[in-house]
């Protein structure tokens, strides 16, 4: 018994060296916040055993730091060492539908399943990436910009091979394709847990189909990719440009899928056409059913989702810290969440409520333009030019209901577009109180709901002040 406690505790603090050394590697932020809550717990035939304290923590770590973590543990133990990161019994205990899911045996085997084509050593060439548990539809944020995306994807799920198929997702990097595609597969799983599930990136694919033939295990890989199943789910299409043998493979097996009512999910960062390199055969396939593209999150839906991370990540955020985050974080979901993850960090080791300069200063490192550039005077200037009034006019005590109607817009795009509190609003419009500021906004919300007129006014003066200032 002493000589196995010496032992764990060996590999306890090998394990401690290995995390120790990711330090110096990592900004503090991910290093404490993910990398330091790691904990031993097993090492056994070359296998060692590490805990997470949550499933969204497991996944974050393997999403977008499993290379480093695997790197720091090899350098320590050596190049036998297999890892296997676990999540501790009591940590997740919310009864949702991705909760569920995980927790099935069924369905974990399911979209765990490996690819078993073998190298010549007897290993495995490739495994198909784990379904996130976490990409479910219900936690899914949608608004305009995506709300064509998330309908058909929907639609796809209750209906696979029926209704749209192929369905084509396109849009820019982080904009929740992967999200929605992944869901997808969730979904069907749910309701039919027997059901062929296969999720791969066009790259895995295109390096498993060479694999295959250079080793002769061709018809191993035909018979998963056509045989074996009933969903394909395959994301940035793109990267079939000019891989022409690739193309030839995927043209026959999209047809074999296709001819037998399987369901074929692709994602890109273009639509069909505007694939460079792409053979006319494939693009003519892809458009056989639906094409949708998602763009990038209006303010709205930026907020909303700010709102549903922070909850996840249990940190509180004042009205006047999200808009900030919105306002600065335009391109994608991924930097959004990228940003409250170094928040959480940032606030738990603060220990206390943190003002929003604080939070500028956090997040300095990773907003795209500089803070208030974009300042209250350059949105009455352009306000008052397109209502043909004087800028003083705004913050003078003037009820004229064309004023006021201005006054009001340019105080809801100040909220919307810089990082002033409603409270600096007020007094930079004439020294007006909070709660006037609060029901202007309002006004001009209930107002773009339901009048097309000030959609297109509001739209007009959003686009035109993003891409000037």
């Amino acid at each position: 018994m002493v000589i196995i406690r010496e032992l764990t505790q060996k590999y306890n603090d090998l394990f401690n060296n290995a995390i120790k050394s990711l330090e110096n590697r990592l900004s503090v932020f991910v290093w404490k916040g993910f990398f330091e809550k790691l904990k031993f717990v097993s090492f056994e035939n070359s296998n060692l055993t590490i805990s997470s304290p949550s499933l969204f923590h497991k996944n974050w770590i393997k999403n977008h730091y499993l290379k480093e973590l695997q790197k720091a543990i090899i350098d320590i133990f050596g190049n036998s060492i297999q890892f296997n990161l676990v999540v501790t019994e009591d940590s997740n205990k919310e009864n949702t539908i991705s909760e569920k899911l995980y927790k099935s045996k069924r369905v974990t085997n399911n979209y765990k399943k490996l690819i078993t084509i073998k190298n010549k050593d007897n290993s495995d060439i490739i495994k198909l990436m784990q379904l996130n548990p976490m990409y479910t539809f219900d936690n899914f944020i949608f608004g305009q910009f995506n709300n064509a995306g998330f309908t058909a994807a929907r639609k796809t799920a209750e209906q696979p091979g029926k209704i749209y198929n192929p369905l084509f997702i396109f849009g820019p990097t982080g904009v929740g394709k992967t999200h929605l595609m992944q869901a997808i597969g969730l979904h069907v799983l749910q309701n039919k847990p027997t059901t062929k599930i296969l999720y791969i990136t066009a790259e895995q694919w295109v390096n498993s189909f060479i694999l295959s033939i250079k080793n002769k295990h061709f018809d191993n890989f035909r018979q998963i990719f056509r045989d074996n199943c009933d969903v394909l789910l395959i994301d940035d299409i793109q990267f079939l440009s000019n891989k022409n043998a690739s193309q030839d493979e995927f043209f026959y097996m999209f047809n074999s899928l296709h001819q037998s009512c399987r369901q074929i999910v692709i994602t890109s960062n273009k639509c069909p056409n505007e694939i460079n390199d792409l053979s006319e055969r494939l693009k003519n396939r892809f458009s056989w059913g639906l094409s949708v593209d998602i763009n990038q999150p209006e303010l709205k839906t930026r907020i909303k989702i700010i709102k549903k991370k922070s909850e996840n990540l249990k940190i509180n955020l004042s009205d006047d810290i999200m808009h900030y985050i919105a306002n600065n974080i335009k391109t994608s979901t991924q930097e959004l969440e990228g940003a409250l993850l170094r928040l959480s960090v940032f606030m738990t080791e603060a220990k206390k409520e943190v003002s929003l300069s604080m939070i500028q200063e956090c997040l300095s490192p990773i907003l795209k333009r500089k803070i208030n550039i974009l300042d209250v005077e350059k949105i009455c200037e352009h306000v008052a030019a397109y209502y043909n009034i004087k800028p003083s006019e705004l913050k003078s005590k003037s009820r004229q209901k064309q004023i006021t109607l201005a006054r009001q817009i340019a105080m809801m795009l100040s909220r919307d577009m810089t990082s002033h509190s409603l409270s600096e609003i007020g007094r930079l419009f004439g020294n007006r109180n909070h709660s006037t500021v609060i029901s202007s906004i309002k006004k001009i919300n209930e107002m773009r709901e339901i009048d097309l007129n000030m959609q297109a006014i509001l739209s007009q003066f959003e686009k035109h002040l993003s891409n000037n200032y």
